[in-house]
């Protein structure tokens, strides 16, 4: 709004006061609380309408070709013999072994370590080596979780 060059106040002409007379300001503040009642209930009906559902993006890589042959490579898992009872009595105290380290049982650690070296030049040494490597590195023991997999 600009300002007016004087600060005196002078009587509004006839012609401006019929203008600015009580019935057209009543008007104008009418006009105003519609259109702010009209804007009010537009934003309202877009908060109350669902979003449309976003589409899903397509993949821009291509989907990898299908295996060929011969392209799983040839492992053999070890010969155990399960009939044999030195390793089914093995296997039976490695198991709970084992489980007790993975839930964090006290003393486990000291047990599982034992068998492992105990039994160094089996299979079921090295599998045990094997577990408290697994267990040294998911606590972040780097490398004593090394030597035990030497050892494995």
């Amino acid at each position: 709004m600009c300002r007016l060059s004087a600060t005196i106040h002078t009587p509004l002409r006839a012609s401006h006061a019929k203008a600015f007379s009580l019935p057209n300001s009543l008007g104008c503040r009418a006009l105003a609380l519609l259109l702010s009642l009209a804007l009010a209930l537009a934003s309202s009906a877009d908060t109350l309408t669902p979003n449309p559902q976003h589409k899903k993006k397509k993949a821009t890589h291509p989907k990898s070709p299908a295996c060929a042959t011969g392209c799983k490579p040839d492992t053999s898992v070890p010969a155990l013999d399960a009939d044999a009872p030195e390793d089914a009595a093995l296997q039976k105290e490695l198991a709970p072994l084992a489980r007790d380290v993975r839930r964090a049982t006290p003393g486990s650690y000291e047990k599982l370590a034992a068998f492992a070296n105990k039994n160094s030049s089996s299979t079921w040494g090295q599998r045990a080596a094997l577990a408290l490597a697994f267990n040294d590195f998911s606590i972040l023991h780097a490398q004593p979780a090394l030597n035990w997999l030497q050892k494995a």
